[in-house]
């Protein structure tokens, strides 16, 4: 393994811990076009078996915890490493993996941990330091961070347009049981990522901590109806084009959109039974749709086809890169049609395909529509996580309200 060199240049800091990433500048500039060498010296954690094989996974190798080409080297009982080809500068996610998910790193705790992260332009050496192993740290059991403010408004309700039950949240703003006042609405997806650490092993965006705050400070106060994505349904629900997939998102063949469906329950069917249930102002202007990922292009797509419905959207590191043809053509052939304001916003090290992607629409509608607002943002430090979108919700929720 190539000696470890400390630079005062570079250092990356994994978000999920208070370790660092160092990192280095090897030996000579490379063009963005030859392969790089990107080499990982792994510190082990004390309960590591001594002969037991150790391994990368990443979004490189289709995040196969046990690929034999990404077989760590042991240098002694406490240190081991790899260096992996990778084909050009881009921003890679990885996790150390003892051959299973179940004996992947975990945190001192026994709780998940982020990716660690790196974008890289040239031959790089990075250390890291794994806490633990899931297999080896029972986890502590997860208290519940909801706030008081959000409730499941119904546990299963009835997708008439898809034929699916599905749970939906709801947050509503802490004078609302005791003023008479009326609410702007915010739909978004993927609620089980949104109010509670507990519905998943990943993390949160903390909207009901971040609406409670703002709130508190004198901002603007919203409803805000979220709806739990369908688990395997969620690539199809959440596209309204069919697209294929090669292992990427762990999936391999087609994915029949149902986006179209998907969106249809949200405009005829949710919609109208909160308008009904709730105090909500039901004008567009005042009615809101945000996600991220595939959350972010269905939120996309349900503004330009209901802009009599919708007004804004906030597009969380789109997955435009999943239909980038199907989405082009759509946004040419919809001409003048797309209306209202978008929020974009994605991260540099969530790899290319999302940030180029995001800003290959964003161009073409500035293009060719004259009646598009856009707030287009790439934030260097981003990466493809519920933190980062935590860390961006607060500046999208005020320019809602243009502020």
């Amino acid at each position: 393994m190539p000696a470890y060199v400390r630079s005062s240049q570079i250092t990356l800091r994994s978000l999920w811990s208070n370790y660092l990433f160092w990192g280095a500048i090897l030996l000579c500039q490379h063009s963005f076009a030859q392969p790089i060498n990107l080499t990982l010296q792994v510190d082990l954690p004390e309960s590591t078996p001594a002969n037991e094989p150790l391994f990368v996974a990443g979004n490189f190798n289709n995040w196969q915890p046990d690929n034999r080409a990404y077989k760590l080297e042991r240098v002694n009982d406490s240190v081991a490493g790899i260096t992996i080809k990778l084909p050009g500068a881009d921003a890679y996610e990885f996790k150390i993996t003892r051959g299973g998910w179940a004996s992947a790193q975990c945190a001192r705790s026994g709780a998940d941990v982020e990716n660690y992260r790196v974008r890289v332009w040239h031959d790089t050496i990075i250390r890291i330091r794994p806490e633990a192993w899931r297999d080896k740290t029972p986890p502590l059991p997860l208290v519940s961070s909801k706030s008081p403010q959000v409730s499941c408004l119904h546990p299963q309700f009835y997708m008439p347009q898809l034929n699916r039950f599905r749970s939906v949240w709801i947050y509503l703003p802490p004078d609302y049981t005791t003023s008479q006042k009326h609410y702007p609405v915010l739909y978004m997806h993927d609620a089980q990522n949104l109010f509670d650490r507990t519905r998943n092993g990943f993390g949160e965006w903390g909207v009901d901590e971040s609406l409670d705050s703002i709130i508190l400070a004198g901002g603007p106060a919203c409803i805000v109806v979220a709806v739990d994505h369908g688990g395997a349904h969620r690539l199809s629900e959440y596209s309204p084009f069919d697209f294929s997939l090669n292992g990427q998102l762990g999936v391999t063949g087609l994915i029949h959109g149902e986006g179209n469906a998907y969106v249809d329950f949200l405009v005829h069917t949710l919609k109208p039974y909160i308008d009904s249930a709730y105090r909500t102002m039901r004008e567009p202007q005042n009615t809101f749709i945000a996600g991220s990922s595939m959350g972010g292009l269905i939120s996309f797509y349900a503004l330009s086809c209901y802009p009599q419905v919708f007004s804004k959207a906030g597009v969380f590191s789109p997955a435009f890169w999943t239909v980038r043809d199907s989405v082009t053509a759509y946004v040419k052939r919809r001409s003048s049609n797309i209306r209202g304001a978008l929020f974009f916003s994605a991260g540099g090290l969530e790899g290319k395909r999302y940030a180029d992607d995001m800003i290959h629409v964003s161009t073409l509608l500035r293009s060719t529509h004259n009646n598009v607002m856009q707030h287009t943002e790439v934030i260097p430090w981003g990466a493809h996580h519920e933190s980062f979108w935590h860390n961006r919700f607060p500046a999208f929720y005020l320019w809602l309200f243009g502020k």
